[in-house]
């Protein structure tokens, strides 16, 4: 869609944040590392970074072995730790808390297989 004051796209980062989940979720609960960093890309490319996409750069540092302290830093630097506790929080109210939490927990364990 086009918004009126300049000629960029306009997106819906809820949109494509759910849809980035989804794929990255199906991707690498077939071990499929290789589309992580184009899916993650792409969302950070369009929405830019978020509390979401900072973990999920952690995550895959940790998968590839690599330095995650400085990102890990940026993250409580960023305060995103109150973002995430805060929608978590804000999902118990409608009962989605133990949905979010089980479907992050579900989806994010394959951060300690080896890709071997």
């Amino acid at each position: 869609m086009k918004n009126d004051f300049s000629s960029k796209t306009t997106y819906d980062c809820e949109i494509i944040t759910q849809k980035a989940i989804n794929k990255l979720a199906f991707e690498l609960k077939n071990k499929n590392f290789l589309v992580f960093d184009s899916v993650l890309d792409n969302w950070i490319n369009i929405c830019g970074i978020s509390e979401g996409t900072q973990r999920l750069l952690i995550i895959e540092a940790l998968i590839n072995g690599e330095e995650s302290e400085s990102l890990i830093h940026e993250y409580f630097e960023s305060n995103y730790e109150y973002y995430f506790a805060d929608r978590v929080k804000f999902a118990k109210k409608r009962n989605y808390g133990y949905i979010y939490t089980r479907y992050w927990l579900r989806n994010c364990k394959h951060r300690f297989i080896k890709r071997n």
